[in-house]
């Protein structure tokens, strides 16, 4: 027994069941973050998203205190927009003061609904400078003529009622998904900014689809390839094809930082803040903005296929992905490149 396992090549993991496989190849849903894990590597994304393990761990520090960050700013924003108040363009220091206000009180409501240990504690003092900076970076940014229309904006999400509906935010939200040639996309983005007239009255059809990121750095076009990033580009493309909108950007907005760094049609940087929002390198023409959109719509129909497929191969893009998977324990990409050699211990 010992020299035939000694003698077997090792396989990469494949699925047999033909229930399984069948399931599989009728898939035609899919969310954006999905399709990106399993462009990182398919067994994570087999892992995470067919297996689908009970997991019994210390909930993610970075989840929990993002989650935390987007409630908060949710409630900040419907409160600045019932009070006629937009950051970009304050009519006074009244109303920036007021919106400091309203800001600490939502930040010290939010954390006395929860525990309170010194790892909660040290949270609210941390998201209490950051989203207090994130004011003056609002009014910094000098994007007069956009303002926030609504968060938490999903497509193809069954949450009318229940669990699944967002406490805050929402009401543009629709039930169609978007429509990638035989793939179907469901989604939720953080924020949604329409491009208004000069007076803030007048909805022009412009728009920017805004993610939230709670780190110090933002990622730009240029590094979307490197850093295997999908959803931002594919929400530009849901922004016109489910909302009907005119998409002039895209940005990924670091709240731990400065940056707040996407992708941006050319000719609208001074509506946009080029500079001012430390955006300015990454506006392109039209024809180059289409092509990076272009790119992710294709990538996302070949994760598709391969998922439909069965293609699950301990394959990561690169190797500093798996210091990122929670699958090492599983995980046989270092037995597979070894020949299939166990160590004596």
């Amino acid at each position: 027994l010992q020299a035939a396992c000694s003698a077997a090549r090792p396989r990469p993991p494949a699925i047999a069941d033909p229930g399984h496989i069948e399931r599989l190849a009728g898939m035609d849903t899919f969310s954006v973050t999905a399709l990106e894990k399993y462009v990182k590597c398919p067994f994570w994304y087999f892992i995470d998203h067919v297996l689908d393990p009970a997991v019994h761990e210390q909930p993610d520090v970075s989840l929990y205190r993002g989650s935390i960050a987007h409630a908060v700013l949710c409630r900040f924003h419907e409160q600045m927009r019932k009070a006629g108040v937009v950051l970009s363009r304050p009519r006074d220091q009244a109303q920036v003061d007021e919106a400091r206000r309203q800001m600490a009180d939502i930040i010290r409501e939010t954390f006395a609904a929860r525990e309170r240990d010194l790892a909660n504690t040290m949270l609210e003092v941390q998201l209490g400078s950051y989203l207090d900076r994130y004011i003056d970076r609002e009014l910094a940014c000098r994007r007069r003529r956009f303002e926030p229309q609504d968060f938490e904006v999903s497509f193809g999400m069954e949450e009318r009622s229940g669990a699944g509906k967002p406490a805050c935010g929402g009401r543009n939200s629709v039930p169609g998904m978007l429509q990638l040639g035989d793939v179907k996309i469901r989604g939720r983005m953080d924020r949604v900014d329409i491009e208004t007239d000069e007076e803030g009255g007048m909805k022009r059809g412009r728009a920017v689809v805004i993610d939230y990121k709670t780190s110090s750095s933002a990622t730009g076009y240029k590094n979307f390839k490197d850093k295997y990033v999908l959803q931002l580009p594919i929400y530009i493309r849901a922004l016109r094809d489910v909302f009907g909108l005119e998409p002039v950007g895209g940005e990924h907005y670091a709240l731990l930082g400065d940056e707040r760094r996407g992708l941006f049609l050319a000719g609208h940087q001074a509506s946009l803040g080029a500079g001012a929002c430390g955006n300015g390198d990454d506006f392109l023409p039209r024809e180059e903005f289409d092509h990076v959109i272009d790119t992710a719509v294709a990538a996302v129909q070949d994760a598709a296929r391969g998922i439909r497929s069965a293609a699950f191969a301990c394959s990561p893009a690169e190797e500093k992905i798996c210091d990122w998977c929670g699958c090492q324990d599983v995980c046989r990409k270092e037995w597979l490149a070894g020949g299939g050699e166990d160590d004596d211990d």
